[in-house]
């Protein structure tokens, strides 16, 4: 699941967002969200079993993570912080 091939993307208007996905696709979506300071490793070990019982697991890379990432460089003009 380590391997950087699996990740695929979902484009928004702000965000290009990067995530896994395991188990057939016509399975039951469960999608699996990481929290501060971990990212979708710390599901390494619950995406195998829930696979195996049939379901479609997502796992995004949240915000700041990952592959995830912002399509545009946005300048704040009261303060001048960068986001991208």
């Amino acid at each position: 699941m380590t391997d950087a091939s699996h990740v695929k993307f979902a484009r928004t208007p702000v965000l290009s967002i990067g995530y896994e996905e395991h188990g057939d696709a016509s399975g039951f979506p469960i999608i699996l969200l990481h929290g501060f300071p971990y990212d979708i490793r710390s599901f390494d070990g619950v995406v195998p079993p829930l696979v195996e019982a049939g379901y479609r697991v997502l796992v995004p890379y949240l915000r700041g993570y990952g592959a995830t990432r912002f399509l545009l460089v946005v300048t704040d003009s009261v303060d001048g912080l960068k986001w991208g």
